[in-house]
């Protein structure tokens, strides 16, 4: 795939089906239209939609992945995924939002992602893979 070639949409199902096949793989950045590696300490998650892959190395210190508000991104789905965890890698929350209805922050491993959808409502759907 070409880095210019527009991303299909796809049912989640599909997506999740297709995020477990890739999971235990290289990743290959021509197979995302946006990917963002991170290695900083805070990244703040693009609204615009930049960030579909956020791709997180914690070898040098730990690492928080800050959502946007979920009702400012309806309709925005991304994926963390954790190269290595040496150090705590935190996915948080904006003000009172949630994920998956629950007020406490995911922290994700090395070698697993999380697949996040923002309801628009103030929740953020999410996936996680093995």
């Amino acid at each position: 795939m070409a880095d210019n070639e527009p991303i299909t949409k796809v049912s989640a199902h599909e997506a999740i089906t297709d995020w477990r096949t890739i999971s235990n793989t290289t990743i290959d950045k021509r197979s995302w239209r946006n990917r963002t590696d991170v290695t900083a300490a805070t990244h703040a998650v693009d609204e615009t939609g930049l960030d579909q892959l956020i791709y997180v190395d914690a070898t040098s210190n730990v690492v928080s992945i800050e959502l946007p508000a979920s009702a400012d991104v309806d309709g925005m789905t991304l994926v963390v995924y954790v190269k290595d965890s040496s150090n705590t890698v935190t996915i948080t929350r904006d003000g009172t939002d949630t994920i998956n209805q629950v007020g406490s922050n995911p922290t994700p491993t090395a070698g697993t992602g999380r697949v996040l959808t923002s309801l628009g409502d103030g929740d953020w759907l999410m996936w996680s893979t093995p």
